[in-house]
This record gives C-alpha cells, structure tokens and sequence, in this order.
C-alpha cells in the first residue's frame, strides 16, 4: 500500500513539474505572484503533513520544485518589468506624437493666419489700387461750366447775348443748331447745340494714330487713357496727346461764349491745326473769317 502511495506521489510530482515545466518554456506567463502564492500553499501542505521520509530523492524533488517556482516567478517578474517598459515607451512615443500633431495644428494655424494677413494686405492694396484707379478715373471726367469772364477779342463784330464760338482768329454767331465746327469726311469731330439749358459741345478727339484721347458729350468730358495728361478746371479742359502735346483745348468764357483751338485728327489722320490766329490745313491757311448764321465752320471731304 505504501509503494502504492509512493507511485502516486512520484507521478503526481512528475506531472507538476512538467507543468512547471511547460509554463517556463511557454509564452504564457501569469500575473506577478501567482508562484509565491503556490510555494505558500506548498509551504502550507507540507507543514501540515507528516515529516517527510528520509529519501534523498524526495529532498531533491522538492528542491527542484521550488527552483522551478522561483525560475518562473523570476521570469514573471522580468515579464512585468518589460511589459511596464513597454508601456511607458508606448506612452512616451503616443506623447511625442500626441506633440509632433500638435506642433502641426499650431504650424498649420500660423500658415492659415498669415494666409490671412496675405489675404487682407492685398485686400487693402487691391482697395488703395482701386480707389487710385477710380481718383485718376474721376480725374479724366467732369463737366464744362460756362465762367461768367468777357469775350476773347476778335476782329468779328459779335452781337450781344448771342451764342458764338471763337475759332482759329475768327468767330461763328447767330448759329443755327446743331452747329458742325468740324467736319472730317462725312465724320463730326467738333458739334455744337443748344436748348433751353444752355450751350452745349460734343466732340470726338483723336491722335496722330488715330486712337481717340477724348470724348466730350453736351459739356460732360471723358478722357481716355491714350491721352497722356489732362488739365480741367470749371469752364477750361486741355487735353495731352501720346507726346504730351497739347491736342485740344476749350473754354466757356461765359454762358454764350466758347472758344476752341487744338491738334485735330480725323480717325484716318487727317490733320487740321487750329490755334489763337488762325487754320491750317495742308498748306491751306484761313485766319480771322466770320461766319454769321448757317449750320457749320468748316467740312473737310
């Protein structure tokens, strides 16, 4: 009975050794103290069995038993001290990229603020360059008021509060309207008029090349940008061709009175120059004529 008592130990013995055994050399491995909890048990079960015999084998065994549990505790040990590493790189690494994303929301804020501030200083130069742009506009425009000056002398005996139009030395009054000052191949250059509101010019202005610098309708003048400057004031407007001379100029020296001299150009090129004295067409030369009445000055075919 006792070898069959033996036998069961030294195969129960052999057993939770192999199982020792494949715990240590297998990748499971439990929580930290599972094996100082079984040498405690161990420990117990002993204390309360009878003295063990004196076999050298048993001794052995149980030694062997307790270098097993303290191995694996041992590797439980270092597995949770790992493991604990591991959680703290992982950490340390979710941190640091937890910084780098934050770095990147905050590089990504300062590149959307100073799109921004991009985005606002060309709003702000946009809006300098536009009010620029519509000051010279509104520097190019205006209208013609009559001044309340006398009339320009003239070897023309003009009739008193009748409409007349000073040209190249001579004068044009008692018109009949509309008045054609200029007329260049069928094309008028220079018109007059009148109604109930006053006195009126409408003229086209051409350069050299044939591009119009101004256009003036009933007293309302715009210049274009082919013309390189001009100088207006209330009743006076000069306008500058490409070169910067002088292509047009008129005045309304007061509500019945106009005068006009200037560079003119026929859209085709066409020259007629007209100045204080006198017309000049080709080698045509006409100087201090008077016109009264009829419908026009000049007609050039």
């Amino acid at each position: 009975m006792q070898n069959k008592s033996t036998t069961y130990s030294v195969v129960s013995t052999i057993i939770f050794i192999g199982l020792l055994l494949w715990w240590f050399f297998s990748n499971y491995i439990p929580p930290s103290g599972t094996y100082i909890g079984i040498l405690a048990v161990m420990g117990v079960i002993m204390a309360l069995l009878p003295p063990p015999s004196e076999k050298t084998w048993l001794k052995l065994m149980c030694i062997g038993i307790f270098t097993i549990l303290f191995i694996l505790e041992t590797k439980s040990l270092y597995k949770a001290r790992d493991d604990a590493r591991s959680a703290d790189e992982r950490v340390i690494k979710h941190f640091e990229t937890l910084i780098s994303r934050l770095n990147v929301i905050q590089q990504n804020f300062s590149d959307l603020i100073n799109e921004q501030k991009y985005i606002i200083n060309n709003l702000n130069t946009s809006k300098k360059m536009q009010e620029e742009t519509l000051k010279k506009v509104k520097e190019r425009e205006g209208a013609l008021v009559p001044d309340n000056l006398p009339n320009p002398t003239c070897r023309c005996s003009v009739p008193k509060n009748k409409e007349t139009l000073y040209f190249a030395g001579g004068a044009a009054t008692d018109m009949m309207f509309p008045f054609s000052v200029l007329r260049v191949r069928g094309k008028e250059l220079i018109v007059l008029d009148k109604d109930s509101k006053g006195f009126y010019i409408t003229a086209k202005i051409f350069d050299d090349r044939g591009d119009l610098i101004a256009n003036i309708m009933k007293n309302k003048f715009t210049a274009t940008y082919a013309a390189s400057r001009i100088v207006s004031s209330k009743s006076n407007l000069i306008v500058y061709d490409h070169r910067d001379d002088m292509a047009f100029f008129v005045r309304f020296t007061n509500k019945h009175s106009i005068e006009i001299k200037g560079n003119f150009y026929s859209p085709d090129g066409i020259k007629i120059e007209v100045d204080e004295n006198k017309l000049t067409f080709n080698t045509n030369t006409f100087s201090g004529n008077c016109f009264y009445g009829g419908r026009g000055f000049m007609e050039i075919n």
